[in-house]
């Protein structure tokens, strides 16, 4: 939600008149929004407000209270080029993270936490791969870094006193020039010299002891100045040099540094350190300036070594340390001088670790400490490996690459989106006192942890399905319901699930469909809830329920072959329609699609379904109306009948859409709607439509087919029917010569762009894969994670209505004028007070901040009108007022501060 920056905000401040037949007077003074908010966004209603507020250069948000907030809108300058439509998409699908992927963690003297990775998002600011946590809020440091055409990381970072040392890939800071390296003053950006490498070459370990920075990497020198991948800095003149003779061998890099007194440990990959044949780790000794062998080294690769005590960490991957077997992690007692193993290991590479007290903290890609599954994080105390959590909420849904111990506080990053039950998107935390989760930003938005497939609308109730584990801020297993009221989500029970988990398998729902309160996802999945419910699955608005075995191939065991899976549902009144990729519904053979009767619970195959080669003849979109059932996917024929990739039952027998050879599409098809005057558009990834030259996208009209507007020049993987005409998405830039990004809308005539429709920062696919209606509303599900240009993560809404928009119903060519009005709140009265011309009679409404309704109507004459409008006693705050006449709708916003 905004505030548009040419609606003004209007504010009683004047005296009262108006008990005296007198019109108060107007506020004139424009007064900066930004001199009437407190730290957090909201306004300080108890400030001397008395005249209009320029909100220009800040947006409006909603708190978890539905309060107000506002923000500094970006700037500019750090986003592509804005539409002006923009405006109309929802703000609140955020996320409480990051927008990519977190590399590394460092804790400053006061507890800031700095991190740094490739991303430009953060929370709900705009920061170049690195940026500071507070405590309560993040903070950029400037403009961050940057690579030109290339994309920009930071994968180390270490704090002295006031100084922040930054190392990765990039090739500015700020405004500064500066290679791979730089410094942060707190204030500002400075290059250390010539940096190190060359573009293309990374830093991935930085350590400071004094006035000396040590970096570690994949490089080679810095200026002319050969150094190998390690190199120190002398900070008080910022002049890099080398390391003894340095590191050599086929491929050399150092992935991870740390000091011990005035020594140094590498690990990484090499063969040799100063000429002597030192495997992957080296300690560098400062007195005599050389490289020294450590017990033996590692068999593998090191990517992350750690001191504490006379205790080195070492941890990558590799098997064994010395002459001692030792699976991914080890301890070297530097008293003693001897490898010890920590059990039996982690399963899978160690990237980061940390040690406080008697628990040393492992990070990585590992499944399982021994046969315990730990989910990517695990702690060592007192002799063995314990995992972070409970139950099924253990660990991190995706690999960890850092972390930093700072108080009470184990700090985690990487490209995970779950951290336990939380969403945590690339960062989180863990309380060592109360040995929960939690995560770092205190407001999570309202995004997805992972892509959305389908869609389904009940009213204002919006049901979302697809591969993910969070929805906003509560755990939901692949399938959530949004309340378009209330603005929350809330879980369909514990969702759906797979029984092998061991392999690293994940639910996913595919398609949904919705009558009433009854809800029908498809997908892949073995249960839903605690029923067993194999890839189909009904939920009753209460609880699941299993559809007799549900569909599958080859059902053994209680269950049906992994490659199983329901691409599409429909449902017409107690009749559901599925079709997928499967040869059994209930026991019952069914080719690729079947009927599943609500009363009587008992599947029945559509004749002899889908034909064509087991596994590439598939159904993957199903629409349904009072006498038809239209399939469309991958098949040759359907029942005797040889229809290509899309067909129609009719209860009774299959038929094409087309005649003899030129029927139906010339390749796949993803969806499948049915207008309300009976057409049924079509969207896939062909060309050909009957003997119709198409992109993508065509129209069953009339018993021929048709071409929308010369089509879109991308796959059609959603298609949803409006009022206003047909919403397209897909993986598509162009409709018609119409630019569109992933979505767009078709009224018959005309290609219409959804502002800057979706987008992602960073590397990832872009595409969307489901789109629904709740009427003005359009919901946006897929892989994203912008919506109109400002983070919206894999879900986004569409909405012309918002507060401060004038509709479409208004006439942009001005033939149907809607007059001029103002509304303020006239303090002596306590009333709101209306002067303007109205050409039509027109009723006002005031609506909150979630769009309801307050108080009563207002019903006004055409003419001008002065008059007061009584709100009876409504708290402080900010409202709506719509403005609805023949034609036309307004909405203006109104400030209520007593």
């Amino acid at each position: 939600m905004r505030v548009l920056l040419h609606i003004l905000l209007l504010i009683g401040g004047a005296a009262s008149l108006a008990a005296q037949g007198q019109e108060p007077t107007l506020p004139t003074l424009a007064q900066p929004l930004g001199d009437f908010l407190r730290e957090d966004g909201s306004l300080d209603l108890s400030s001397n407000i008395h005249g209009q507020l320029d909100p220009t250069g800040w947006r409006m948000e909603l708190a978890p209270d539905g309060s107000p907030r506002f923000k500094k809108t970006p700037s500019p300058s750090l986003l592509a080029a804005a539409h002006p439509d923009d405006i109309y998409w929802d703000e609140r699908f955020n996320i409480g993270g990051a927008g990519g992927a977190i590399y590394t963690v460092a804790i400053s003297g006061c507890q800031d936490v700095y991190i740094g990775g490739r991303f430009t998002f953060i929370g709900d600011i705009i920061a170049n791969n690195i940026a500071r946590w507070d405590g309560s809020q993040w903070h950029t440091l400037g403009e961050g870094l940057r690579a030109g055409q290339r994309n920009a990381a930071v994968t180390a970072i270490t704090v002295n006193g006031e100084d922040v040392y930054v190392g990765g890939a990039f090739d500015s800071a700020g405004t500064k020039q500066a290679t791979n390296v730089a410094r942060w003053t707190g204030l500002d950006w400075l290059a250390l010299g010539s940096g190190l490498g060359q573009p293309g070459d990374t830093v991935l370990a930085l350590a400071v002891d004094g006035n000396t920075l040590f970096a570690g990497g994949r490089f080679a020198a810095s200026g002319n100045i050969s150094t190998g991948p390690i190199a120190r800095c002398d900070l008080r003149n910022s002049s890099w040099s080398t390391m003894g003779p340095g590191l050599s061998g086929d491929t050399i890099v150092v992935n991870d540094i740390a000091l011990y007194g005035q020594d140094l440990f590498a690990g990484g990959k090499f063969a040799r350190a100063g000429g002597l044949p030192l495997k992957n780790l080296a300690r560098w000794n400062a007195t005599t300036a050389s490289w020294n062998d450590v017990g033996g080294g590692i068999n593998g690769t090191v990517e992350a070594v750690a001191v504490h005590g006379n205790d080195l960490y070492v941890g990558g991957s590799f098997t064994q340390a010395g002459t001692v077997a030792a699976l991914n992690i080890a301890r070297r007692d530097l008293t003693e001088r001897t490898w010890n193993p920590m059990g039996s290991g982690l399963n899978g590479s160690v990237s980061g670790i940390d040690v406080t007290g008697g628990r040393v903290f492992a990070v990585g890609r590992f499944r399982n400490a021994g046969t315990q599954v730990v989910n990517r994080i695990a702690v060592w105390e007192t002799g063995s490996w314990e995992r972070l959590g409970k139950s099924e909420e253990i660990g991190l849904n995706n690999d960890a690459y850092d972390v930093v111990i700072g108080g009470t506080s184990v700090y985690i990053v990487g490209k995970f989106t779950r951290a336990g039950s939380l969403g945590a998107y690339g960062a989180a935390l863990w309380n060592l006192a109360t040995r929960t989760w939690g995560s770092f930003d205190i407001t999570v938005g309202e995004g997805v942890n992972g892509p959305i497939y389908a869609i389904g609308i009940n009213g204002r109730d919006v049901y979302v399905g697809g591969r993910f584990s969070i929805a906003g801020s509560i755990r939901a297993n692949a399938v959530a319901k949004w309340n378009g009221i209330a603005g929350t989500w809330s879980p369909l029970g514990t969702g759906v699930g797979v029984v092998d988990t061991t392999t690293g398998s994940t639910p996913v729902v595919y398609s949904i469909a919705v009558n009433g309160r009854d809800v029908y996802v498809g997908g892949r999945f073995d249960r839903a809830g605690q029923v067993q419910s194999h890839n189909i699955a009904h939920w009753n608005g209460g609880v699941w329920r299993s559809m007799n075995e549900g569909i599958g191939y080859n059902y053994q065991g209680g269950t049906y072959d992994s490659a199983s899976k329901v691409f599409a549902v429909a449902v017409r009144n107690n009749e559901v329609f599925v079709g997928g990729q499967f040869d059994l519904a209930g026991g019952k053979r069914a080719n690729r699609v079947a009927r599943w009767d609500q009363a009587t619970q008992t599947w029945s195959p559509l004749g002899n379904g889908l034909g064509g080669s087991s596994f590439y003849t598939f159904a993957q979109a199903i629409a349904a109306d009072a006498n038809n059932v239209y399939v469309g996917g991958v098949f040759p024929t359907a029942g005797n009948v040889n229809a290509k990739n899309i067909a129609r039952w009719d209860g009774n027998q299959w038929s094409i859409l087309g005649t003899g050879n030129q029927n139906g599409v010339n390749n796949s098809v993803y969806a499948i709607q049915i207008t309300k005057d009976g057409e049924v558009v079509v969207g896939g990834d062909f060309t050909i439509a009957g003997a119709t030259p198409v992109k993508n996208i065509a129209i069953w009209r009339n018993n021929a087919w048709t071409d929308p507007g010369g089509g879109v020049n991308g796959k059609v993987y959603a298609i949803d029917t409006a009022n206003d005409g047909i919403y397209v998405g897909g993986s598509f830039n162009l409709g018609g010569n119409q630019v569109l990004s992933r979505i767009g809308r078709w009224d018959g005539s005309t290609w219409t762009n959804l502002g800057s429709g979706t987008g992602r920062v960073g590397p990832g696919e872009t595409v969307v894969r489901a789109i629904g209606s709740t009427g003005p509303e359009v919901y946006a599900g897929g892989e994203f994670t912008l919506a109109g240009q400002h983070p919206s993560y894999n879900i986004g809404r569409w909405f012309k209505g918002l507060p401060g928009m004038i509709s479409s119903a208004d006439d942009p060519n001005g033939t149907t004028p809607s007059g001029s009005q103002t509304i303020w709140l006239d303090r002596a009265s306590g009333q709101l007070y209306l002067r303007g011309s109205f050409p039509h009679p027109a009723t006002l409404q005031l609506m909150n901040v979630r769009g309801q309704q307050t108080g009563e109507p207002l019903l006004v004459e055409a003419g001008q009108s002065h008059q007061l409008w009584a709100i009876a006693d409504l708290p402080n705050g900010l409202y709506f007022c719509r403005i609805q006449m023949e034609g036309v709708t307004k909405v203006l916003p109104v400030m209520i501060a007593r």
